[in-house]
């Protein structure tokens, strides 16, 4: 027991030991906090006395030994007489070092803005340069001539120096150890004004170790949050950024000072963006920089060019690059306030003319254009620089178009547009341009920019590339940019005007290039590269122009050929070649600028010149006979220009052929000039048009790829359509579906076209299909993949919680490929059968799995074809609850992985409330993709479709007979006006849904 006592009196000791140890380390760090902050606050008090000496003459050997005590005086004799120059000195001596640190720290060079980011600050471990202070013990015992003697004010000054340094020094080390104490005693002491003040002991009166000291603490700050003090009563960084706005201001004509100063602003934001951010908003910033520029600018004049390096010079575009940093840091919030200030407005405008400025001050006006857009609150100053900033271009142009030759101020005024647009302001940039409000001045403007008599080629030809590229950022994505852009200034005038600008010599490359992104609205390689995948022809206005260049038409040299000439026509040709056939939208653009009609005008004559070129009977490149000329491009046996051109004939013929172009091609084929070669490319181009597999209204969603919306994407919104101005393309019901009631389940059906699968590891492959769920988001979804489709169902459950199933349906979902697809999901009767849903290709079935029918009571409010519209969070938990299901590859998952947009085309969509069988699924197929009608039995077409596969009369009624009232939803392109779509079904009320 004894032994047991013990022991367990031993345990509970060693408990007691180390509670007592902890406690004990807790005080001894609350005991050191609260020395740290009287030794910084003594050192900064110690750090603004002024030092003084005595002179040397003046002080006695006991002074002297106080002063600077050394070993033990030997016994008082008589001195004796030391040789010259061995006296031991009286008073101070130099040393060079810290006699506080090591011998590393001796010296004070370097940048003091480095270790930021937690490597050693060079020149602050010791932060001490020149001499110090030293006692007698440590020099020579021997007696110095008088002439040795310091003088009284230099000990003083370095001495002082000396001191400052330490103190900076000590306040650096006490940030990175007790960041909390350190700023609340620099704040409470005005410690960041001492150390920023003026100090006419350092190099051009700043003490780097100073600047260093403040710029730790200002970061420390704003990653810990702020720390709130009685003094500065805030939160964050912006006591620390107030002190150094205040130091620039007051030393804003010390251009040394400011040399070092302002660059740690910009140090400041990007080592604590967000608070700093904050803080430079909260301390009105902007307006305070631009006001030191004005002053630096009143006082020295405008810099001159950027390679003369004059410290007044130096010191504005330093306060102009921590302005632009700012600006563009600083979020929409710090841009409307400094858009607000006419005084940063109207400064910036007058240095954007200066050469040395000229840079730095239309960067931060492009900082103002981006950030500023969207702010309702600044919108009307906001608006009012965009149109002051577009009115520079002309005074640009003539700067360009002088005896100078200066474009540096067209080039960066362009380029700073270009970069606003891309920016995340872009959108709202674009459309307010594009509005009403605008009325073109932006298009106007810049279109203009090509009307400048520039008498430099090498200016001229940089001039049309950045109008084309600048061109293409305000059309970009935006179907109202481009029309816009169509009905205030017009493409013919746009091929003039480029014409006029180019002047005589033929096409480059590099400009074809730049007029065939802005017709695509993608990069590519200028250098004769092509597109890539997903590309197609957004901007169809271009397209003209394009022919115009290639054609010589409108004044553009191309009659004379050369062989770079011919090799960019086969270039051009065969890219259209490779957009028209890989792409439906890009052959509806076409067709919207009637390419077709250029095309076999450009056909005619190429097709004369050949043939009349062709001196020795038929030519050997001519196809072998029952080839396609349509089928491929510079991959044909005929490389000619006609064939290529044939080419894109019939993929344009293919989406379109009116009866005008019909008859341009009999007269072609009648002409005796066009020869047999000709004729025959014709036909081959006429056989490949009329081999459309798809139908001839259809949707067309541009998926996630360009945000554009698409040219032929039609929408219908709430309350019976809405407008949609920009991003992917959708069909979402306004007036909503019942969910299939009874035992009867429900069919989609719907002729479609895949034009891409996403690439983007996002989505995985995966694009929305259709949704068909209420507000809650209970009932259906599927996606659509390259390997089949995945079909989800979100029902209630127990306690609110929503159970979420998935079930795959594998099969082999092509590209660029009209297919019909159908999906029949049926309930369960059990014990006879379990819930299923199946998945039909081309009229067969592919697949089938078990999937729960989903108990649905509400209204269908949230349906839609081609995206998955946002619903509340009840799919989301059903399927975080169901990962260990498949849910995380279905639909289910859409709300946290996200589904890409459908990129492709939908002919009819069709919704039944029940299940068709095979033969249903079959017969509907074998109407075709342009069978519009709803199954009636009085309906002749579809009677005659039914009978051409076979079906006999009886059987063709017996199946419209069972489909008709089945069909509860129809949608069609045919029916579409605008951008809203009407059902072809009547409801219960006779009216269209």
């Amino acid at each position: 027991p004894t032994t047991g006592g013990g022991g367990i009196g031993g345990r509970g000791s060693s408990g007691d030991m180390a509670a007592a140890a902890a406690g004990s380390r807790s005080a001894a760090g609350v005991s050191r906090e609260r020395l740290a902050r009287h030794v910084v606050g003594a050192v900064m008090e110690a750090s603004r006395l002024d030092i003084t000496a005595e002179p040397a003459g003046e002080r006695t050997e006991e002074v002297a030994s106080a002063v600077a005590p050394g070993p033990s005086p030997a016994p008082a004799t008589t001195p004796k007489e030391e040789p010259a120059g061995s006296a031991e000195p009286r008073g101070f001596t130099p040393a060079s070092g810290n006699p506080f640190g090591d011998d590393d720290d001796a010296n004070d060079a370097g940048d003091p803005f480095e270790g930021i980011d937690g490597t050693p600050v060079a020149g602050l471990a010791g932060s001490t340069s020149g001499a110090s202070i030293s006692s007698p013990a440590a020099s020579s015992p021997a007696r110095v001539d008088a002439r040795q003697f310091l003088d009284p004010e230099d000990v003083a000054a370095k001495a002082g120096s000396l001191l400052r340094r330490h103190a900076a020094h000590f306040v650096h080390r006490l940030v990175a150890s007790y960041p909390h104490v350190a700023i609340d005693v620099a704040r409470g002491r005005s410690a960041w004004t001492q150390l920023l003040s003026h100090d006419c002991r350092s190099p051009g009166g700043v003490s780097p170790g100073g600047v260093a000291a403040w710029l730790a603490g200002a970061a420390a700050a704003g990653d810990g949050g702020g720390h709130v003090t009685v003094d500065a009563g805030t939160g964050g960084n912006e006591p620390e950024v107030t002190a150094m706005l205040d130091a620039i201001e007051a030393r804003a004509l010390q251009p040394a000072a400011v040399v070092v100063l302002a660059p740690a602003l910009s140090r400041l934001s990007a080592a604590a963006p967000r608070p700093t951010s904050v803080a430079v908003l909260r301390a009105d910033a902007a307006p305070r920089l631009a006001g030191v520029a004005k002053v630096q600018a009143d006082a020295w004049g405008f810099p001159a060019a950027e390679g003369v390096a004059s410290i007044e010079a130096l010191a504005t575009r330093g306060v102009l690059e921590v302005l632009s940093t700012v600006l563009e840091r600083g979020g929409p919030a710090v841009g409307a306030a400094a858009t607000a200030s006419g005084t940063v407005v109207d400064l910036m405008f007058e240095l954007a003319w200066a050469p040395g400025t000229q840079g730095l001050a239309i960067r931060c006006l492009t900082a103002l254009v981006a950030s500023g857009a969207g702010v309702a609150r600044a919108k009307g100053a906001w608006s009012a620089l965009l149109r002051r900033y577009l009115q520079s271009l002309p005074r640009a142009r003539e700067a360009a178009a002088g005896p100078s030759r200066d474009s540096a101020a067209l080039t960066a005024l362009l380029a700073g547009l270009r970069a606003a647009l891309a920016g995340p302001g872009g959108a709202a940039i674009r459309a307010h341009l594009a509005s009403a409000e605008a009325n073109g001045e932006a298009y106007v403007q810049v279109i203009s920019l090509l009307n400048g008599e520039y008498g430099d080629a090498r200016v001229r030809e940089l001039v049309v590339l950045d109008v084309l590229s600048t061109l293409r950022s305000l059309l970009a994505e935006s179907e109202d940019a481009a029309a816009a852009f169509g009905r205030d200034v017009g493409y013919e005038t746009l091929n003039a005007a480029l014409r006029t600008a180019w002047g005589d010599a033929p096409a480059s490359r590099t400009l074809l290039a730049r007029v065939l992104q802005l017709a695509v609205d993608a990069d590519f390689p200028e250098d004769g590269g092509y597109p890539g995948a997903g590309a197609v022809i957004r901007n169809p206005g271009v397209l003209p122009v394009i022919t115009s260049l290639l054609r010589g038409r409108g004044g553009w040299t191309a009659k004379a050929l050369g062989a770079d000439q011919a090799t960019l026509r086969t270039w051009i040709l065969d890219v259209f070649a490779r957009l028209l056939a890989d792409s439906v939208a890009s052959r509806a653009a076409a067709d919207q600028a009637d390419l077709l009609g250029e095309l076999l005008e450009w056909f005619a004559d190429a097709a004369r010149d050949e043939e009349a070129s062709d001196e020795n009977g038929p030519d050997s490149r001519i196809e072998k006979e029952g080839d396609d000329a349509a089928g491929g491009s510079s991959g044909s046996s005929d490389d000619s220009t006609s064939a290529r051109i044939a080419v894109c004939i019939g993929s344009c013929a293919s989406h379109s052929l009116s009866a005008r172009n019909f008859r341009a091609v009999f007269r072609m084929l009648a002409d005796p000039q066009t020869g047999p070669r000709g004729r025959r490319l014709l036909l081959s181009a006429l056989r490949a048009a009329a081999r459309r597999d798809g139908p001839a209204a259809y949707f067309d969603f541009t998926g996630a790829g360009d945000g554009g919306g698409g040219h032929h994407t039609l929408l219908g919104g709430g309350g019976g359509g809405g407008e949609v101005e920009n991003g992917p393309g959708s069909l979402v019901l306004s007036n909503p579906l019942a969910w299939p009631s009874g035992r009867a389940g429900y069919t989609f059906a719907t002729w479609m076209r895949v034009e891409s699968f996403p690439t983007s590891p996002r989505y995985t492959s995966r694009m929305a299909l259709f949704a068909l769920r209420t507000a809650s988001g209970l009932g259906v979804a599927a996606e659509l993949s390259p390997n089949g489709v995945d079909v989800s169902t979100f029902s209630a459950g127990q306690s609110g919680v929503a159970k979420a199933e998935n079930a795959h349906l594998p099969a082999e979902i092509k590209e660029k490929r009209w297919i019909f697809l159908v999906i029949a999901h049926s309930p369960g009767r059990p014990p006879l059968s379990a819930a299923a849903v199946k998945l039909f290709v081309d009229g067969e079935q592919k697949s089938t799995a078990k999937l729960r029918f989903p108990k649905v009571t509400e209204p269908l409010t949230a349906s839609s074809f081609g995206a998955f519209n946002e619903f509340d969070a009840a799919a989301m938990a059903a399927a975080a609850a169901m990962s260990h299901h498949a849910v995380a590859k279905g639909a289910a998952a859409a709300a946290a992985v996200g589904a890409a947009p459908f990129s492709g085309q939908f002919g009819s969509v069709r919704l039944f409330d029940d299940v068709l069988g095979h033969s249903a699924v079959a017969a509907v197929n074998s109407l075709g993709p342009d069978y519009l009608g709803s199954f009636s039995p009085a309906d002749t077409a579809s009677g005659l479709a039914l009978a051409g596969v076979g079906m006999s009369p009886s059987e063709a009624r017996e199946v419209r007979e069972s489909l008709a009232p089945r069909l509860v939803l129809s949608l069609n392109a045919a029916a579409a006006y605008g951008r809203d779509c009407y059902s072809t079904v009547a409801d219960h009320g006779g009216s269209l849904g």
